[in-house]
Order: structure tokens, then sequence, then C-alpha cells
């Protein structure tokens, strides 16, 4: 029971590591969008597919190893229950958490919680997203005028301000409750008499921080073209191969369920098992043998 309580413990502290994961990745597809648009002589030696390979990998390591000491933050401890109660056939055990050492002290609190969180986490690609995005803004403003704004330039800019803006607001809206309750925490700590509202901030941050997590690559979609139709490239693209897959797969008749009356049966005309049929010297139709 122990190890599974540990287990349980290492999963409560692996959103965690997400949060820092996703924050970061935010802040380098940032980083890829400005040298691609700003600087596009440099991008096109920088911005390639194996260094963005190495990019998310390294995010993802650098992210783990950040979160590694809340792992130790919360032990595990099954609480002794009064003898009355351990008797009875009714008790059910129970499991709970509480602070560890390390989880408790000030210093941890001060120095991870306080300044490391809301640096690392919160503030440094905070301010590479809103900068960034500002200077996005910026520059797509100016080319649009060197092209002397044509109608559908015009709409293409408003299109892209709305997603940059849309994109900012997002993650600085899911971010403050999440980052209130950390310096609240850093500063605090946990107190008995006032855990009530503390809790429910701590709830909501966590509620918005995996909104921010799941609806983040929204705006891409809603308001950049490019972005849908690479998105409806990829996916109907994937669904097409798996039924050109079903078709190579399963091309012969006998593959097909026995009817009911014993005669053999032929495909339909509309059947995805029914060869094409190819135009013949004669003019009729003949089916292609597989």
């Amino acid at each position: 029971m122990e190890l599974l309580g540990d287990v349980l413990n290492a999963f409560r502290s692996l959103p965690y590591s997400l949060q820092v994961c996703s924050n970061w990745l935010t802040a380098a597809f940032t980083v890829d969008r400005y040298m691609m648009i700003c600087h596009p002589f440099i991008a096109k030696r920088w911005c390639t597919l194996r260094l963005s390979q190495f990019v998310i990998a390294a995010v993802w390591v650098a992210s783990f190893c950040y979160t590694l000491p809340r792992f130790y933050e919360y032990v595990y401890f099954t609480p002794l229950p009064h003898a009355v109660a351990r008797d009875s056939r009714l008790h059910l055990p129970n499991h709970w958490y509480q602070l560890s050492s390390l989880g408790d002290s000030k210093a941890f609190r001060f120095g991870y919680h306080l300044w490391a969180w809301c640096i690392l986490v919160i503030g440094l690609p905070s301010l590479f997203i809103a900068v960034l995005n500002i200077f996005l803004v910026r520059e797509i403003n100016r080319s649009i005028k060197r092209m002397r704004c044509e109608q559908g330039v015009k709409t293409r800019r408003h299109e892209t301000d709305v997603m940059l803006i849309g994109v900012i607001v997002i993650f600085f809206v899911c971010q403050i409750p999440s980052s209130v309750s950390h310096v609240m925490w850093g500063i605090r700590g946990y107190r008995q008499e006032e855990s009530v509202p503390w809790l429910i901030l701590n709830e909501v941050g966590n509620l918005f921080v995996i909104l921010n997590a799941s609806i983040n690559i929204i705006p891409y979609y809603l308001f950049g073209k490019r972005f849908r139709t690479l998105f409806m490239v990829i996916y109907f693209g994937w669904m097409k191969r798996c039924a050109n897959m079903r078709q190579r797969v399963t091309p012969f008749n006998h593959l097909l369920p026995p009817p009911s009356n014993g005669r053999p049966r032929l495909p339909s005309s509309s059947s995805p098992l029914n060869p094409p049929a190819v135009a013949s010297a004669s003019g009729q139709g003949e089916c292609l043998h597989v």
C-alpha cells in the first residue's frame, strides 16, 4: 500500500511538469514565429525540423528536472484509527498526504514556489510571449502598409492580429490564478484558519492551467488559415490513408460475410471492396483483378 501511495504521489506531481513544459513550448513557438516573420533569412538556417525536435525534447527534460523536488514535497501516511473503528467491519482505511520536511520548510517555499516558479515558469515565458507578439504585430502592420493595403491583405492582417492577441489574452488569463496561488503559498504557507479561500483559489488555478494547456492551440486554428489548412491535410490525410489501407488489406470477396441463402455474394457497386471498372476496347467495363 505504501508503494501505491508513492506512485499516486508521483502522478500528483506530474501535471506540474506538464504545465512548465506547456508554458515553455508556447514561448518557443512564439520565438519560432518571430524569427520566421521578422528575420526570415536567419530563420532559414536555424528554424529547422531537427532543431525543433531538439528544442521540444530539451524543454521536456528540463521541465521534468525542474519539477523533481515536487515529487518529495508530500509524504504518504495512514492514520491510526480509533480502537472502536478498528474493530468495526465497516471500517475503511484512510490514506492521506502531508507535507514532508522539505515541503514544509520556509526556504523551499520562498526559493521554489515564490522566486523560481514565478520567474522561470511564469515570468520569463510570459515576457517572451508578450514582447515577441507585440513585435510580430508591428512587423505585420509594416509589411501590410508596404503592400498598399489591399482588401485581401487587410483581412489577413486582421485575422493575424486577433490570433496573436488571443494567444496573449488566453495565456495570461489562465496563468493569473495559479500565479497568485503560488505567491500566497510561498509567502504565507498553509494556515488552517484560512484554508477554505486558499483551497478555492488553488483549485480554480489548477482548472485554468488545464484549460490553458487544452485550448492554447485553438486561436491558431480559428484565425490562422495556414494552420487550418495544415490541420485538414494532416487529419483527413490520415483518414484517407487508413481507408486505403483497409481496401488493400481486404480486397477479396471471400472476406465478405456469407449470405443467409447460401448463394455466393458479390460486392455491390457502392461497396469499397468492389474493384474499379475500366473500359475495355469493346466499350464495356471489366473488373481489374488484384
